[in-house]
């Protein structure tokens, strides 16, 4: 079982940023318009999506991004 903290995971990945939560879930946006994808309603593929564009997100983290992804798209 993955004990890891999504956000903690996400702050990781996009550390050179000012703000990685904010960061992560734009950069998600960019992946499901560019994809042609509704996160509310694609939701597993777009979890495979944000995983192939950026390897280092395990499962956990991946499906965290999508779900705040989903709630501003």
């Amino acid at each position: 079982m993955n004990n890891n903290n999504p956000r903690e995971e996400i702050a990781k990945i996009f550390a050179n940023c000012e703000d990685p939560m904010d960061t992560a879930v734009k950069w998600a946006q960019n992946i499901a318009a560019s994809k042609e994808m509704n996160p509310n309603k694609d939701k597993i593929v777009f979890i495979r999506e944000l995983r192939r564009e950026e390897p280092s997100l395990d499962l956990k983290t991946a499906t965290y991004l999508a779900r705040m992804t989903a709630r501003v798209s």
